[in-house]
């Protein structure tokens, strides 16, 4: 975006782009730089360049801190197609593939399936299986939508549970009736 590299720069990741490398106030180097390594934390250039910066180097640079680790982002079970920064994969909401893994080569984790879950309450939600089971609702199946079900709506004062508020209900009342153990 209109910044003068001079033959080298620095992928600083989808929302910054490419960056100048300096050295020792200016930025690039003399001529062309031929290869370039990864080694710790470096970046080790190599050229016909006689200068990198201000500094002479004599073809061979040594790059502190250019060295960005970047890998496969997993975002919904699916790999993003470019590499970049474990903060900025977890930025977006993704699962981070480890540093210098391939989004070509990565399992990326699937996320539970979730499906309709009726409530005690008669309302539905879309819950994992697991999810629903542990606050008491019913799972429908994966990849079922609320509009498919028919949750059935709590009848106030059915003590028994038969679907009719009726004389059995009062007797199951009246049974619970007394002292409290």
């Amino acid at each position: 975006g209109g910044e003068t590299v001079n033959r080298i720069a620095r992928w600083t990741g989808p929302l910054w782009g490419w960056q100048p490398i300096n050295f020792g106030g200016a930025s690039g180097m003399s001529d062309y730089v031929v290869s370039l390594t990864g080694w710790n934390q470096y970046m080790v250039a190599g050229g016909s360049f006689e200068t990198a910066g201000d500094q002479t180097v004599n073809h061979i640079a040594l790059l502190d801190g250019c060295l960005t680790a970047v890998g496969a982002c997993c975002i919904n079970g699916v790999a993003m197609e470019m590499l970049i920064s474990e903060s900025e994969c977890l930025a977006v909401g993704g699962f981070y593939m480890g540093d210098f893994s391939d989004p070509g080569q990565v399992p990326c984790p699937q996320p539970e399936p979730t499906g309709a879950c009726c409530l005690s309450s008669g309302d539905c939600v879309s819950l994992t299986e697991s999810s629903c089971l542990a606050i008491g609702g019913t799972y429908h199946g994966d990849d079922v939508n609320c509009s498919e079900v028919n949750c059935v709506q709590p009848c106030v004062g059915d003590l028994n549970g038969d679907g009719v508020v009726d004389v059995s209900d009062l007797l199951e009342l009246l049974s619970a009736w007394g002292a409290c153990p």
